[in-house]
This record gives C-alpha cells, sequence and structure tokens, in this order.
C-alpha cells in the first residue's frame, strides 16, 4: 500500500539509497525533447521512508499506479510525499502534455 507525494534524455536510470529518516525527492520534468519524466527513474529506500514527488513542469501532472491503487494530481510547482509499502512499486506518469520513456518510477524497499 502507498500513504500519500525526470530524467533528461542523457540521465541513466540510477539507484538511490536512504534511511528512513532520510527524505527522498524525486522531480518530474520535461526532458531535452520536452516529455515529462521522473527523475531518477529508480530509487531504493528503507522501510518507512518517504518519498517527495515534484512536479517541476509547466502543466499538472497525474501519477498513478495499479498495484497498489494510486492516484493523485499534481499542479505545476506541487508536491506530494509518500511512503511506499510494498518490495517494489511503479509509479506512472499521465499527464496533458506528451509523456517520455522516463515516465515509469521504480521505487524498492528494503528493510
Amino acid at each position: 500500500m502507498l500513504a500519500f507525494g525526470s530524467a533528461s534524455a542523457q540521465t541513466i536510470s540510477r539507484a538511490q539509497a536512504a534511511s528512513s529518516s532520510t527524505p527522498i525527492a524525486v522531480h518530474i520534468s520535461d526532458n531535452l525533447k520536452g516529455l515529462a519524466v521522473f527523475s531518477p527513474t529508480q530509487i531504493t529506500i528503507k522501510v518507512g521512508a518517504s518519498v517527495t514527488i515534484v512536479n517541476s513542469t509547466k502543466v499538472r501532472q497525474v501519477v498513478f499506479s495499479t498495484k497498489p491503487s494510486v492516484f493523485f494530481t499534481l499542479l505545476p510547482g506541487a508536491s506530494k510525499a509518500i511512503t511506499p509499502q510494498f518490495p517494489q512499486e511503479q509509479l506512472a506518469l499521465s499527464s496533458i502534455g506528451p509523456i517520455g520513456p522516463g515516465a515509469i518510477l521504480t521505487i524498492t524497499v528494503v528493510l
């Protein structure tokens, strides 16, 4: 369960590790082609850690997942903190503008 919160064309997916007390920010931004993407696209966090999703684009972004069921909208400049609960979760973007290949965020939760 997920409790309720980009990469340029040159950015490689990377993993970030954080303790449960270190918040991680993931940005939604436009890549060099103007497509909305997550940056980074992969993170690893400890159980109980929060992740803040920040919309750095100029348009509204919808973040969603089907497992677990997650859905929230972020206006430009807005952010939302989430606390992933499952070993691996994937969030996706849906935008009023185009989205890029980095539009999937994989969150791995470790002990």
